[in-house]
């Protein structure tokens, strides 16, 4: 062969082993989508309006797989999870929910399947199609993917309470007519409450967390609709780790125009989804996963969540656009390690100091 034959030979090869390729992965999805009919998928999910909504499109999108749907919040369903697990049950083929208890409780107890062993589509394994691609797979290992990251904020304000004073920087908090009006989520595991005092450590230091808890005495309320009545109702004037749904919902009924969001001890969530160790269904979970992470899927997503949400309908796919009222929720994807991440393991240290911190105020107080 002459040196100019090289080239041209060169291309066929390409170009046949590229066709291979897209052959290849067609053919697993259309063998998995057959064997998926008749199939049923055990989901697991948040209980936020936008989840049930995206997964009705999928149902729609693959009728012929009979999808059960269980909503709950996140630290049960993982302690449940592992429980059943430990006991030889494995009913759950996935969870799709904000992904911190996945991290902090699935991950050591090893409940979670490689999730590259079920995507099928290149349009998700070619990470350059990704914003923060290496954020993506969080430190859990390549057992979760990350669709969502979202700056939240969970203290809120009742402004009408009488003796309430505006914020204009987060030492404010610590202003003496808060004393015995503050309300939290207890900060000694991982949840609104820890991810919103680490997030106002951030912003300050370790004294400032110290006289907020010691000075200002907040008092603990674990139940999220409870303590989000505690400052809509004024009897508390601020709430640390309340709940964005509850107080949008608030908000939506027109029953919350004193009650602010305020911009002070932001975190930053991430949702994401994961196959459970052992799926009972592996070819209808296959189609599930990658049709949740696929251009359709992620603009699912995104549409749904706008309806019933404040903020996070956003999507780390680069082809699907963000809704353009939620981008102020967006972090700066660059620079991702300056937030204290809820899901990475990058931010263990600061809310292990938050709970340090806090099991020292508790001993005190007693």
């Amino acid at each position: 062969m002459n040196s100019r034959a090289w080239p041209m030979a060169l291309l066929a090869m390409m170009i046949a082993a590229s066709a291979s390729a897209q052959e290849a992965w067609q053919t697993e999805w259309s063998q998995t989508l057959a064997r998926a009919k008749g199939q049923t998928l055990n989901l697991t999910t948040h209980p936020e309006d936008g989840y049930e909504q995206t997964i009705d499109e999928f149902k729609k999108k693959f009728p012929e797989i009979a999808v059960s749907i269980h909503a709950a919040a996140a630290q049960p369903t993982a302690v449940r999870i592992v429980t059943e697990q430990k006991n030889g049950v494995y009913g759950w083929d996935s969870w799709w929910a904000p992904i911190a208890n996945m991290v902090s409780t699935l991950a050591p107890a090893q409940a979670m399947a490689p999730i590259d062993d079920y995507l099928i589509l290149p349009e998700i394994k070619t990470l350059s199609n990704w914003n923060a691609p290496d954020y993506v797979y969080p430190g859990a290992g390549k057992m979760i993917f990350v669709h969502t990251y979202q700056q939240e904020m969970s203290i809120f304000q009742n402004a009408s309470v009488k003796g309430s004073k505006p914020f204009t920087r987060a030492e404010d908090i610590l202003d003496p007519v808060y004393r015995d009006n503050i309300a939290m989520r207890e900060p000694s595991a991982l949840n609104a409450g820890t991810l919103a005092l680490s997030g106002l450590l951030r912003e300050n230091d370790l004294e400032f967390i110290r006289r907020l808890f010691f000075d200002q005495r907040p008092i603990v309320i674990n139940n999220p609709r409870q303590l989000m009545d505690s400052v809509m109702n004024g009897d508390k004037m601020i709430v640390i780790g309340g709940s964005g749904d509850v107080y949008q919902q608030c908000v939506t009924s027109g029953a919350c125009s004193k009650v602010n969001a305020l911009p002070i001890g932001k975190y930053v969530i991430s949702r994401g989804v994961t196959v459970l160790k052992n799926a009972p269904h592996k070819d209808s979970v296959k189609i599930w996963v990658n049709w949740l992470l696929s251009r359709e899927g992620q603009e699912a997503y995104v549409r749904n969540w706008a309806k019933y949400n404040r903020n996070g309908a956003a999507s780390l796919r680069k082809d699907v656009a963000p809704h353009p009222n939620h981008v102020s929720s967006i972090p700066d994807y660059a620079t991702l390690g300056r937030y204290t991440l809820a899901s990475d393991s990058s931010g263990r240290d600061i809310t292990d100091q938050i709970v340090g911190m806090y099991n020292s105020y508790k001993e005190k107080a007693r």
